[in-house]
């Protein structure tokens, strides 16, 4: 059975983009049970297409990331989530572990801990072309990510809870670096299986060449809510 399964096989963006995306909320799912779904992302990007006078502009990428994650619950308010993919020549793999740190209630609070190995597409004056449509030079760069995010849920009735997810990230590879990032969601279980899940995230200094438009991405989930601790 779904509820049951132990391994949740997860994806990384289909079109070579870092994906920073949360869609969970604070309140652990039971231990023994899961959750999967899938998800559709989009970001904004610098030197996306050229605009006047042959200058490039930003602009937001067109075709949508597309994502599959779940999670375990391994004992009383602990859940994992796993996420793996590798569209060739592209390489990720994702885990974090979340905790609630506060009984369920009107607010929830959870830590949560993930580890990322990536290797997106970073725009280069030497290499092959990528993003179909766009004459843009790419090369695949290695980042090694740990994030330690405090997650913040609100939940507005039975059926709604908007999330407010501050954290700060240590990126390892290529350059040392540390940053921030700021997440804010909303999740709507729809039915007594089904939730959907709005996100929209600011994760600034992640690559090599910062800029505000790589750095703000937007998602919308779809997942099987297995024993998430909501009424039906």
């Amino acid at each position: 059975m779904l509820g049951r399964v132990g391994l949740v096989v997860g994806g990384i963006s289909l079109t070579g983009c870092f994906s920073p995306g949360l869609f969970v909320v604070p309140r652990s799912i039971e231990p023994g049970t899961a959750q999967a779904g899938g998800s559709l992302e989009t970001a904004g990007r610098q030197d996306a297409q050229t605009g006047a006078e042959g200058k490039l502009t930003p602009a937001v990428i067109r075709q949508p990331q597309v994502s599959a994650r779940g999670r375990l619950g391994i004992a009383p308010r602990v859940d994992v989530g796993l996420a793996f993919a590798a569209p060739a020549p592209l390489f990720g793999a994702t885990v974090d572990l979340k905790v609630q740190t506060t009984p369920s209630w009107y607010v929830d609070t959870a830590a949560l801990f993930r580890v990322s190995l990536l290797s997106p597409w970073y725009r280069t004056a030497n290499g092959p072309k990528c993003d179909p449509g766009f004459e843009l030079q790419c090369r695949a760069i290695a980042l090694l990510l740990l994030e330690l995010i405090p997650m913040f849920g609100v939940n507005l009735g039975s059926r709604v809870t908007w999330v407010a997810a501050p954290g700060a990230f240590l990126r390892a590879t290529p350059e040392p670096r540390l940053g921030y990032r700021l997440t804010t969601g909303l999740q709507w279980r729809v039915t007594g299986a089904l939730a959907m899940h709005a996100e929209l995230t600011y994760m600034p200094q992640v690559f090599v060449e910062p800029s505000i438009w790589h750095d703000l991405y937007a998602g919308l989930a779809v997942s099987y809510r297995g024993s998430d601790g909501y009424p039906r």
